[in-house]
């Protein structure tokens, strides 16, 4: 019964010293200051539910920080209005409300879909959006970041519309 047991520990250690992985990626995210500045160096989430899995074993779910670097850093999630008046409209006009989810941007009468990540902290990120609004489809380089202890955003669009500022200052609307 040990035989086995040994074997199967002295394969796993075999195996994890033949991994090229992980001191590479530590090296170039310690020369960036920890932050993470492409894409491909975002972890994937595993994706067993999709394979054809004979071996009964559930699928395993992604570890919440995994799914999360994937995402719009939960700092900067809620409703941010230009104005005062933007969070506390009741008739629809509330034309300087933002409001940002995991994944995407709603403004007033468009909607931006994060399409991939270019630079990511807790309070800031700077990513492509996949836009779509009053009949158009548009792309976008935003950076978002959030300052004063979370009540103000800070909104920087790369490629602003015509006439167009580009950077807005939101507050935190009140819950």
């Amino acid at each position: 019964m040990r035989g086995p047991s040994l074997l199967s520990l002295g394969l796993l250690i075999a195996l994890a010293a033949c991994s090229p992985g992980g001191q590479e990626n530590a090296s170039s995210m310690a020369d960036n200051g920890g932050m993470i500045t492409d894409a491909e160096s975002i972890p994937a989430a595993p994706d067993n539910a999709a394979t054809n899995d004979t071996t009964g074993a559930p699928p395993v779910a992604a570890a919440p920080a995994q799914a999360d670097a994937t995402r719009i850093p939960p700092a900067l999630r809620g409703r941010w209005g230009l104005t005062a008046k933007d969070c506390t409209s009741l008739h629809g006009d509330a034309k300087g409300l933002l409001e940002i989810s995991p994944n995407t941007l709603m403004f007033f009468e468009s909607r931006g879909t994060l399409k991939r990540i270019l630079e990511r902290e807790p309070t800031r990120i700077r990513a492509d959006f996949s836009f779509e609004g009053e009949g158009m489809t548009w792309e976008n380089d935003i950076t978002l970041t959030v300052q004063d202890n979370g009540t103000t955003l800070i909104r920087q669009d790369k490629q602003p519309e015509e006439g167009a500022p580009a950077l807005y200052h939101y507050s935190r609307c009140k819950s």
